[in-house]
């Protein structure tokens, strides 16, 4: 049986997948940092997230991710495998993604996300 913290994590990437930005933010402590190992620039809170998961469900209409194993690294650390593809509105270009991200959780919130590509297209042209 799945821990809370399992089944929030299961369920905020289930939010992504049904492209619902309010659902996605629900998971989101107002503080939340998000990273990606690609980018040299971060987001924090409320704003910059809503701006980052608009642009991204704007970028690539038919997102979808595939969730792989998920561990509990300490106290409040969990790791997920994920994988993700979606198809540039712009390009047509299907973009992919494989990698392994990092969640910090405190009283039933994200409050930091690190995205770690292993191997993919994305980080050339994003």
């Amino acid at each position: 049986m799945a821990t809370k913290t399992e089944k929030i994590l299961q369920d905020y990437v289930m939010a992504w997948n049904d492209h619902d930005v309010n659902h996605i933010l629900a998971f989101l402590s107002e503080d939340c940092v998000y990273n990606e190992s690609f980018s040299t620039t971060g987001k924090r809170g409320t704003a910059q997230l809503t701006e980052q998961i608009n642009a991204r469900l704007a970028r690539f209409p038919n997102l979808q991710f595939v969730t792989g194993s998920l561990s509990k690294c300490d106290s409040c650390t969990w790791s997920m495998s994920l994988g993700w593809s979606g198809t540039d509105a712009k390009s047509s270009k299907v973009f992919w993604s494989y990698g392994v991200t990092n969640f910090e959780v405190h009283k039933h919130e994200i409050c930091s996300e690190r995205y770690y590509e292993i191997i993919g297209n994305v980080h050339a042209e994003t």
